[in-house]
């Protein structure tokens, strides 16, 4: 099946503190010769044209990327579901270079996924036209490799006014589907959340690089 690679936006969800790592800009943290920001690049750039970053400071830190630069809108508790939903209306407003029909959205704290993840997601939504694609690893489910159709956008509004700001929280809100994956090796979905973390990416990619080349 033929992807419309112009209906597709993706989201880098940087937004995140960093408390646990003393407050680093997580998504910029130098794993091997890449920034983890880079390294989702790399995986999906080959699927995706067009890039939008969630975040809420250090701003000029990003502006290499040379991708628009979005903040929470005001008035709501920070989370991912908060990320998405000001980006949509980012788009909805027309401040986009393109006019994306879906977001698909990357946490900016896991730098490895499988090489099919992207495209499959993106399938998977064209075929079946749901509010939201969501991955599945092995272990549990992945919500933010997941995408998004930007006619959930009240859905997700409506949601958050309940006080809702997590993605799993909402699913049962929204048509979805789950996408099952299966790892290409043990960084696939390895989410680093603190140093000890940072450090086990670290050796794991030593042995694992070949598959990330």
């Amino acid at each position: 099946m033929n992807i419309s690679r112009n209906r597709f936006s993706g989201l880098i969800l940087a937004g995140g503190k960093g408390s646990r790592m003393g407050f680093v800009d997580k998504p910029l943290l130098e794993l091997g010769d890449k920034a983890i920001i880079q390294w989702i690049f790399s995986r999906s750039e080959k699927h995706i044209d067009h890039f939008l970053i969630s975040l809420n400071r250090n701003h000029s830190k990003y502006h290499s990327f040379d991708y628009p630069l979005i903040n929470d809108l005001p008035g709501y508790a920070n989370g991912p579901l908060i990320g998405i939903y000001s980006a949509m209306e980012f788009i909805s407003k027309g401040m986009a270079k393109n006019k994306p029909t879906y977001l698909i959205t990357f946490p900016g704290d896991v730098p490895f996924f499988p090489e099919k993840l992207v495209p499959k997601l993106m399938i998977e939504m064209e075929k079946h036209s749901r509010d939201a694609v969501i991955a599945r690893s092995e272990e549990r489910l992945q919500p933010l490799f997941a995408v998004w159709a930007l006619t959930a956008k009240q859905k997700i509004k409506y949601s958050i006014e309940e006080g809702l700001f997590g993605p799993l929280q909402i699913l049962s809100k929204l048509n979805h589907q789950i996408v099952p994956f299966e790892k290409q090796s043990v960084l696939d979905f390895f989410n680093i959340n603190t140093q000890k973390d940072f450090k086990t990416a670290q050796k794991l990619l030593k042995n694992e690089q070949k598959n990330y080349e």
